[in-house]
């Protein structure tokens, strides 16, 4: 009696192991793929700096998620919670729930401001509010030459 409740108690940890271990590796796989959207959602804004970028003109493209769920294919929140979006001078990074991931450099360096117009090295925007993106014409000692910055919007007022 006590070999057979033996095998039985020794057969039920062994299924709780391997369910154990499936779940792990299924969890895995999940932050794995989470992360690669992320990444993605990432290398979305990197294009979208881009884009004001390439223009040789004088551009504006707000990006402004306080009226709206998406703004120019860039959505509000990812899996349903909102995430932070970390702009440096050659390429943003995208923070979500403890995970950071970078998006592609820019083509050329950016300046950054914050809300106030102060210029600033690393610039957080937090998906619930939103940035702008300029591209203005300067002349240069050796001709035209044009500057893209990023701006925070103005958080709104209670």
């Amino acid at each position: 009696m006590i070999d057979w409740l033996s095998s039985k108690v020794a057969t039920s940890m062994v299924v709780l192991v391997i369910s154990g271990s499936f779940l792990g590796l299924f969890g895995m796989q999940a932050d794995y793929y989470r992360s690669l959207e992320l990444e993605d959602l990432a290398d979305a804004v990197s294009d979208l700096v881009t884009q004001v970028d390439l223009l040789t003109c004088e551009a504006t493209v707000e990006v402004n998620w306080t009226v709206t769920s998406e703004s120019h294919g860039l959505p509000r929140a990812f899996h349903g919670k909102a995430y932070l979006i970390q702009f440096t001078s050659e390429r943003p990074y995208l923070v979500w729930e403890g995970t950071r991931v970078a998006g592609r450099f820019f083509p050329s360096p950016v300046s950054l401001s914050n809300e106030t117009g102060g210029p600033v090295v690393m610039l957080e925007v937090p998906s619930t509010i939103g940035f702008k993106v300029c591209s203005r014409p300067a002349w240069e000692e050796w001709g035209l030459n044009h500057h893209v910055s990023i701006e925070a919007l103005l958080r709104p007022q209670p």
